[in-house]
């Protein structure tokens, strides 16, 4: 959270389309997100149409009225890590996603 305080919940992604759909559930709060997706291939990041091979995804996200951006990257043991914000925070949060 931003006052880096612990906080659990639950997290869908969805391939829809060349987007993802990114839905979070945090102690009854929902907050919708539209994510792209992107890979290093090749040596090289490329970003585009969701493709199951994506290692990083950028969200943008709202709640209410609040909304903000995220950046996951995928870890080598499935995992995924990311940082976070919402307007007018002025700061930067951490998130993991450890899969079911």
């Amino acid at each position: 959270s931003q006052d880096g305080s612990e906080y659990r919940g639950s997290v869908t992604v969805a391939r829809t389309g060349e987007t993802y759909k990114v839905v979070w559930n945090i102690a009854g709060t929902k907050f919708d997100g539209v994510g792209i997706g992107a890979a290093i291939r090749d040596g090289s990041y490329v970003a585009g149409a969701s493709d199951q091979n994506h290692t990083s995804l950028l969200v943008g996200y709202t709640s209410g009225g609040d909304y903000g951006p995220a950046f996951y990257v995928k870890q080598d043991d499935g995992s995924w890590r990311g940082v976070w914000s919402y307007n007018g925070s002025g700061r930067v949060s951490t998130e993991n996603w450890f899969p079911k």
